[in-house]
């Protein structure tokens, strides 16, 4: 789970959310907090030189509460994610691309080696936008994650605990990049790379525990009864319940 974080991150007078991730665009969005991103990127840093989880969590509670605006604005900023999470889970459930995703189903990738089919689904589920990058990285991972150990793709090892594993870690990777990439120059204060990966492991693993937690549940009766606006909704909700306990720490 390591990588480096060399950008500076966005400055705290940008928009709360760009315009091309907003999945509300009519609705006003609060002004930016002065210095939002000061007390986020202060305890992230401090956990990072540290380690300390108490730490990692006052740094998150900044982040969901001030860095991002709450749950009912940073979830804005996932339109994207969570419309494509539910192209992806969609294809995945039924062999077809949904309605509002290029013409492509199961017979272009069955048969082909993982490494290859992954790379085909990205081509043709992710929409071109300010966020294409991070879906590919959050959509890449996830299915090569769950697909471990299987060299050829076969749609019907696609099972309900796999669709299920795909959807958890697509949204743990997303809010992943998102902390991260927002943290700035924080994962710059360690230069032991071997600690480095611990914390970003750690980071992962807290964000995964904590999506899983509220997902879980609401996947129960399995991926295959739901459509792609219903899984989406089930994303958003999910994100704004993970916001909503860090506004806790």
């Amino acid at each position: 789970m390591g990588t480096s974080q060399s950008a500076k991150g966005p400055s705290s007078n940008v928009s709360m959310v760009p315009p091309w991730a907003d999945d509300q665009p009519n609705q006003p969005l609060p002004p930016p907090h002065p210095a939002r991103f000061r007390k986020f990127r202060r305890e992230m840093t401090e956990y990072v030189k540290s380690g300390g989880r108490n730490t990692l969590k006052t740094a998150l509670g900044h982040y969901a509460r001030i860095s991002t605006g709450g749950a009912g604005v940073a979830i804005r900023r996932f339109g994207n994610i969570t419309k494509t999470g539910g192209t992806l889970l969609t294809f995945l459930a039924t062999g077809q691309a949904p309605s509002n995703a290029p013409r492509f189903d199961f017979n272009q990738i069955a048969g082909k080696p993982v490494e290859e089919a992954i790379s085909i689904i990205t081509d043709n589920l992710i929409a071109l936008n300010g966020d294409s990058d991070r879906i590919r990285t959050a959509m890449n991972n996830a299915l090569t994650e769950a697909l471990e150990g299987a060299d050829i793709f076969d749609p019907n090892n696609m099972t309900e605990d796999m669709l299920a594993d795909i959807t958890i870690n697509y949204l743990t990777e997303s809010i992943f990049i998102d902390v991260q990439q927002n943290a700035g120059a924080s994962f710059n204060y360690l230069a032991n790379p071997i600690e480095l990966v611990s914390r970003l492991n750690d980071l992962h693993e807290l964000i995964r525990a904590i999506v899983d937690k509220n997902l879980s549940g609401k996947l129960e009766n399995g991926i295959r009864v739901l459509n792609a606006t219903q899984i989406t909704d089930l994303q958003r909700q999910t994100i704004i319940e993970v916001w909503r306990e860090w506004e806790k720490y």
